[in-house]
């Protein structure tokens, strides 16, 4: 087949719906077309043989016959990883406007080793609790914990946002309870004794302060302090 002016098709006789695109620069390039308007390419004649082009075909257009649509599992095959999303799209955009960007992105890509390798998609409410139990446990802070939830829940807000995943994956999951009261602690035999006799030394010393005072005003008929 040759190029001409204008891009053209020519459909395969041997499977209704796989076609070969013809474009005026010579690039010819397999699709499968599956219903009215929708098609998937397949991939260049220099990269995927007939052959191979109509067992693709056959198996995307089986998917249809069964109620799939072949563009979902498209789109879940190029859902970021969180990893990915991090580096080509969060953290680009996190540089211009988050003035604390970088120990952000160091936060999420060293605190969230259970979740860095799945796909946005696939991160859930759970796999957030266990990631929050394992951190609890090894000594953090709640308030640290909650620190870093919000970070990551922040991004993947903006993932909804950009249109990387349709739904907040973990909008549901609440940050960890932070008990704002101070610890009340009696003080033992020993530690009393010592507070009194700091005490009592403190008192001795301002009284002895006040007297050197008094006996210098005293020498210069000064009023003297109570």
């Amino acid at each position: 087949m040759s190029p001409a002016e204008r891009p053209y098709e020519v459909r395969d006789t041997r499977l209704k719906g796989l076609l070969l695109r013809v474009q005026p620069s010579g690039v010819m390039t397999w699709y499968v077309e599956y219903g009215r308007g929708k098609r998937i390419g397949l991939g260049r004649v220099d990269a995927i043989k007939s052959t191979k082009a109509r067992d693709e075909a056959k198996k995307i257009l089986s998917d249809v016959y069964a109620g799939k649509d072949p563009m979902a599992a498209r789109r879940a095959e190029r859902t970021h990883t969180l990893r990915s999303y991090l580096d080509d799209v969060y953290g680009p955009w996190a540089e211009n406007n988050i003035r604390t960007h970088k120990k952000t992105l160091q936060r999420l890509g060293r605190h969230f080793p259970e979740l860095i390798g799945k796909k946005l998609k696939d991160i859930n409410p759970w796999l957030v609790e266990k990631w929050r139990m394992r951190r609890l446990k090894e000594g953090a802070k709640p308030s640290t914990v909650n620190r870093d939830l919000d970070d990551l829940k922040s991004c993947l807000h903006k993932a909804v946002l950009w249109g990387h995943i349709e739904t907040h994956p973990i909008q549901s999951v609440k940050r960890s309870r932070v008990d704002s009261m101070p610890v009340v602690r009696f003080l033992s035999d020993e530690e009393r004794v010592r507070l009194f006799q700091a005490l009592s030394a403190r008192e001795n010393r301002i009284c002895a302060e006040r007297a050197r005072a008094n006996q210098w005003r005293a020498a210069r008929n000064y009023d003297r302090l109570p």
